[in-house]
């Protein structure tokens, strides 16, 4: 079961306030109930006000639907000093954030974080999101509720099995439901019980397929898409270094003599370099190599229009992944999230806000994720950083690499990849050639002239050639030739800052007399 010890500490502290960050109430105070016997649980809810489970029954105080009327009550009770108090106790404040605009609610909650220490009460506020106003960030600390781990899930499957006995026939055994358990993590109880219900009852069994296709349509709301990698290291084509490097990272994350060896958990890597070069299918086959699943994390996705919104849904997101355990996350074009950090706020300070608590859980996030971030642009024209530097300093990431345009080999190999993928014996075409006259080009863009290639042939009923794709190529700007100087820039940062490069050969871009790049392509 999850460990909440670090709750009971901040409440043996007396913390005075503590907003614990959680869609799931009923869960968290079964949790709170169990751990802290020895405290009085309160609940207050606008439909009942203040009230608690007794031996003798439910018991309320009354005209206390009314917040200001409960914190008042509150105060009261905790600073009795005979007779019936609060002292012990633990109130949880249910749906407050809607309250804190209000001066009275939050001079209520500030004098309560001076009295509640010596009465040794804690007040915790519960809810998914809780912006704290100014005067009260020094009153109000923050615990984040985790999401049920394997062996919680595993008994919820049990549970759903016994209540589903007429319809999951056979029954499954300890092995199909630690399956089933590991595939729900990353999912509240409620959010897993409802796919498993509805898994015994479309199925008649505890269907993975069916689970994953729930999770992946879950966790999309809460900006995150879950993947099913099948492309593999050796599917792309170059990248020698590279290659190299994450087949010794797969060795130092699943060899059980690693740790004691001295060496931590892989963290993950940065690529830096042009679109079109390969970067996210890279981030793809690191999670098929590594036989995990790829979360792909959508920026966009958390851009909230209400206060507040944003970071509940960033931290959401970063709670969601850390339960789901060993994992690929891949940041896609992550300097969009840092852009413009360090200049004026221009949105309340929510991008800073965000990109700091983006920065946080890359540095603190517990062993399982291997987070891989595709960068296209970190420099300007005039070298500035786009993204702030404790972006791009080493122990952020085990590594940065930088994938530059393929030398000619590579689109050899690239090339041989595409046209076996599609059917076409590659010996039978002029690779070289092709090769030398791709000048420039990248990846995807080598793939699309076969594909072109293949359009036009098609339409006249013939095999596709050597020479149908040399005229694909010879009609087609590539589009390094319109950020040539942008390439150059980046690869003489690259080498100046020794980053690795992802491919066997080290290029630098040359440079004109005058110190301007002259070509790089």
């Amino acid at each position: 079961m999850i460990d909440i010890k670090e709750l009971g500490y901040k409440v043996q502290a007396k913390y005075p306030l503590i907003h614990v960050e959680t869609h799931e109430e009923e869960r968290f105070l079964q949790y709170v109930r169990s751990a802290l016997e020895s405290r009085t649980v309160w609940e207050w809810s606008a439909t009942e006000g203040l009230a608690t489970e007794a031996k003798d029954g439910r018991r309320q105080i009354s005209e206390t639907e009314d917040f200001v009327a409960a914190l008042g009550q509150i105060r009261r009770l905790a600073g009795e000093k005979d007779g019936e108090t609060f002292r012990r106790q633990l109130v949880v404040l249910k749906d407050v954030q809607p309250y804190m605009d209000f001066a009275v609610v939050r001079r209520h909650l500030r004098d309560l974080s001076i009295i509640l220490p010596h009465t040794n009460t804690v007040v915790v506020l519960l809810g998914p999101e809780l912006k704290i106003p100014n005067d009260l960030e020094k009153a109000i600390t923050v615990y984040e509720f985790p999401l049920p781990d394997e062996e919680e899930m595993k008994k919820l499957a049990q549970a759903v099995q016994h209540q589903n006995k007429h319809r999951i026939k056979p029954a499954h055994n300890e092995q199909d439901l630690g399956r089933v358990a590991r595939a729900c993590l990353g999912l509240t109880r409620d959010e897993a019980e409802n796919v498993l219900a509805k898994s015994a009852a479309k199925h008649g069994r505890l269907d993975l397929a069916e689970i994953a296709a729930e999770k992946r349509e879950l966790l999309k709301k809460a900006g995150l898409e879950v993947r099913e990698p099948k492309k593999k290291l050796s599917d792309l084509g170059g990248l020698g270094q590279l290659k190299d490097y994450l087949a010794r990272v797969n060795k130092v994350r699943t060899s059980p003599d690693a740790k004691t060896y001295g060496l931590t958990a892989p963290r993950g890597i940065a690529l830096l370099g042009p679109p079109g070069n390969g970067k996210s299918a890279i981030c793809d086959a690191i999670a098929a190599e590594f036989e995990v699943p790829l979360i792909v994390f959508d920026v966009g996705q958390f851009q909230g229009s209400l206060v507040g919104e944003s970071q509940a849904k960033l931290r959401s997101a970063f709670a969601r992944i850390n339960a789901i355990g060993p994992s690929v996350v891949r940041f896609d074009e992550m300097e969009k999230m840092f852009a413009g950090m360090t200049g004026p706020s221009t949105d309340s300070g929510v991008k800073q806000e965000m990109g700091g608590m983006t920065l946080t859980w890359l540095q603190e996030r517990p062993e399982g994720s291997y987070v891989v971030a595709t960068m296209n642009r970190v420099i300007d024209a005039g070298g500035n950083l786009l993204v702030v530097p404790e972006m791009l300093r080493k122990g952020r990431w085990d590594e940065l690499w930088i994938l530059d345009l393929p030398e000619e080999d590579e689109k050899a190999q690239i090339l041989a990849i595409h046209l076996a993928k599609r059917g076409r014996d590659p010996k039978k075409f002029d690779l070289a050639a092709i090769a030398r006259e791709a000048r420039g080009f990248s990846g995807s863009e080598l793939e699309q002239a076969i594909v072109e290639a293949l359009f036009y042939a098609f339409y006249e009923d013939r095999e596709v050639e050597t020479d149908d794709i040399l005229e694909v190529v010879s009609r087609t700007s590539p589009i390094a030739a319109a950020m040539k100087e942008e390439i150059g820039r980046l690869r003489d940062w690259a080498t100046s800052r020794n980053i690795r490069q992802a491919s066997a050969k080290a290029r630098k871009a040359p440079l004109t007399a005058k110190g301007g790049v002259r070509e790089v392509l």
